[in-house]
């Protein structure tokens, strides 16, 4: 599921990406930052609904023209009743309208989802 979740959004699917969620989820993006001694930071938790608009949105932004390429490979996944937390190793790479392609982010994130899925 989160392989198919990253091949939905790098293909900027979605409608797709969103109809693989129950309507009663909750998308929460954790980070662990050495800055802050390794405690988790909440960057994102959203309901489907505010999801969806969010993602709405993205076509109507100024944006980079370059292609971006999301590669997440999960290493571990906790299933308990209707929450899943993953943490997962992830690599973006990007390749310009001119073919020169470089990494601009690598690193480790944990993603709970906090519902069901369809």
């Amino acid at each position: 599921m989160i392989q198919n979740t990253a091949y939905l959004l790098n293909h900027e699917l979605l409608v797709d990406y969103m109809n693989t969620f129950a309507d009663s989820m909750i998308y929460e993006g954790v980070v662990r930052s050495r800055e802050i001694e390794g405690k988790e930071n909440v960057w994102l938790r959203l309901n489907k609904p505010d999801m969806t608009q969010l993602l709405s949105e993205v076509t109507d932004q100024v944006r980079d023209e370059g292609e971006r390429l999301h590669l997440v490979s999960p290493i571990n996944l906790d299933v308990k009743d209707e929450e899943a937390c993953c943490l997962s190793h992830f690599a973006v790479f990007r390749t310009s309208t001119a073919g020169e392609s470089h990494v601009p982010s690598t690193g480790a994130k944990i993603l709970r989802i906090l519902a069901t899925w369809n």
